[in-house]
């Protein structure tokens, strides 16, 4: 088992070259993301569906019934005990043979056996009053959540518009060197330089090592990566997590734990399987962005993808209403906003980031994390 755990964390695969695991351990002057700290997404999210039981009861049912919506169910199918190990054990929707085979054993036509599964199966069918409780959870979280990645990253460019200042650690390089977004020359102690690329496009000097370290006042010193994405990867993978960080993405995490646990008790859809991949798979990148300390590009692919969310919840909650025009709208919104982030915006300047200036930052990065090691060594000796 620690050979496989070793083949499956092997810092080559995830880390940039010349960087451990042990570099990314809690220091006193740093906090980086740490894998134990997701064990606390399981008690929050248990913690979240008891809020969303609270939550449906007393706020979403009342709202439902103020809007007349009704929990009266689809027609009880007549009780029958053959039928209804059918049902149950073998098939919900019966062929031509077997039908006839139910109808000379229960000595019933044919038409009113297909009447009797029909009504079975609408009989599983949640109520309207169900569906607009759950739609109205979601639609209430996902614009929470938006909110609060908004404001965080809007945040994070207002504290650094407002100090336009020195880095701690370390002196700002006024100008970089011809070569320093290929094999550049190194940086010496306490200072270090970004790459040439898009350096005219900057509204101030930076430096590529940025510590996020707390000022006297307690004012955390951050990056604007909501506007420029090269700050997702200068000084990676030592970009110290902040608690506002810390916190959006154990939020995110624990709310995607809920929806699993919660998809066995919800409604029971026909994309069960498809939501479950789904829901499996933002577990996963949500857990190693974080674990990789990838945290900065992730904050902005979560907040692309609740972008939309609350509108489509909020259609939907509008259809139950029988709200059909504002139905409409907020559909039509939700897909121009879904077709802008997903298939615009993420794919052209969040991938973008990921796949092209990533590679270009971190190359130059490890070149002089080498050099610097080769410098040490010889120094010592």
């Amino acid at each position: 088992m620690a050979g496989i755990l070793a083949w499956f964390w092997n810092e080559r695969f995830w880390l940039p070259h010349n960087v451990t695991w042990a570099d990314l351990k809690n220091t006193e002057e740093a906090t980086f993301p740490q894998a134990e700290d997701l064990y606390l997404a399981f008690p929050l999210a248990f913690c979240m569906l008891m809020v969303r039981l609270i939550f449906e009861r007393f706020v979403a049912k009342p709202c439902a019934i103020a809007l007349n919506i009704q929990a009266n169910g689809p027609q009880i199918a007549q009780p029958n005990a053959i039928l209804e190990k059918v049902f149950t054990a073998i098939t919900k929707h019966p062929d031509e043979k077997r039908l006839e085979g139910l109808s000379k054993q229960l000595d019933w036509d044919v038409r009113s056996i297909q009447r009797w599964f029909r009504q079975r199966r609408n009989q599983e069918k949640p109520s309207t009053l169900k569906r607009f409780c759950e739609s109205m959870w979601k639609f209430s979280f996902g614009l929470y959540v938006f909110t609060y990645g908004v404001r965080f990253l809007k945040k994070i460019w207002g504290r650094f518009k407002k100090s336009k200042q020195g880095f701690p650690g370390g002196a700002v390089v006024e100008s970089p060197p011809a070569d320093a977004g290929h094999a550049g020359s190194c940086p010496g102690p306490g200072r270090s330089h970004m790459p040439r690329s898009g350096w005219s496009r900057e509204p101030w000097p930076l430096s590529l090592r940025v510590w996020n370290l707390c000022s006297a006042t307690g004012e955390a010193t951050t990056t604007p990566w909501l506007w420029n994405t090269r700050h997702c990867w200068y000084n990676y993978p030592y970009q110290p997590l902040t608690p506002d960080l810390h916190y959006y993405y154990i939020l995110e995490l624990s709310f995607y734990w809920s929806l699993m646990f919660s998809q066995f008790t919800d409604i029971k859809r026909k994309d069960f399987g498809v939501m479950f991949l789904h829901h499996l798979v933002s577990i996963f990148l949500i857990t190693f962005s974080y674990v990789n300390n990838m945290a900065r590009v992730g904050t902005l692919v979560l907040c692309l993808h609740d972008s939309a969310d609350a509108l489509l919840e909020a259609a939907k909650m509008a259809n139950y209403a029988k709200f059909q025009k504002i139905c409409d709208l907020l559909f039509v919104m939700f897909a121009m906003v879904f077709i802008t982030t997903r298939l615009g915006i993420f794919p052209l300047w969040s991938n973008e980031s990921k796949c092209q200036r990533s590679t270009h930052i971190l190359k130059y990065t490890a070149v002089c994390l080498g050099k610097q090691s080769q410098d040490h060594s010889k120094a010592l000796k």
